[in-house]
C-alpha cells in the first residue's frame, strides 16, 4: 500500500473492525404492490423504504464481507468484533438497566470471542518489536 508523499510502501499489520453491536434481525412484512387499498399500499412503501435506509446505512454485511475479503486478498489480518444485541439500542443510551445489559452482553460475546482475542493479541506483540 502506497501513501501520497511517502516514498516507500506502508504495510498495514492488520485491520481491527469494532462493531457498534448487530441488533436482532425484524421481520419486514412482505411488499404486496398488488393491492388497491391505500392503506396497504403506504405499508408497503414504509416497509421499502424501511429496507433502502437499512441498506444504504449498513454496518454489518457485505461492507464487512468486501472489508475481509480485501484483506484477505492483501494477505492482512482481519479482526470483527460486534456483540449480538438482545435489542435495538439507541447510541446515546442513558438508562442504567440498557446500559448494564449492553456492557453483559459485549462481555459474554468477547469471552466467547477468546480465541481471536488472543491471536490479535500475539500479533500485536509480534509487530510491536518491530
Amino acid at each position: 500500500l502506497f501513501v501520497q508523499g511517502v516514498n516507500e510502501p506502508v504495510n498495514i499489520g492488520c485491520v481491527l473492525s469494532i462493531g457498534t453491536g448487530r441488533i436482532p434481525d425484524v421481520p419486514i412484512e412482505a411488499l404486496n404492490l398488488d393491492s388497491s387499498n391505500p392503506l396497504d399500499i403506504l405499508n408497503t412503501f414504509k416497509n421499502l423504504g424501511r429496507i433502502i435506509l437499512e441498506q444504504v446505512s449498513a454496518a454489518e454485511g457485505r461492507p464487512v464481507d468486501r472489508s475481509k475479503a480485501w484483506c484477505h486478498q492483501a494477505n492482512i489480518p482481519f479482526f470483527r468484533f460486534s456483540t449480538p444485541m438482545s435489542k435495538d439500542f439507541l447510541l446515546d443510551t442513558k438508562d442504567d438497566k440498557d446500559l448494564v445489559l449492553i456492557m453483559w452482553e459485549t462481555l459474554e460475546y468477547m469471552y466467547s470471542q477468546v480465541t481471536s482475542v488472543l491471536s490479535l493479541v500475539r500479533l500485536l506483540e509480534l509487530t510491536a518489536g518491530s
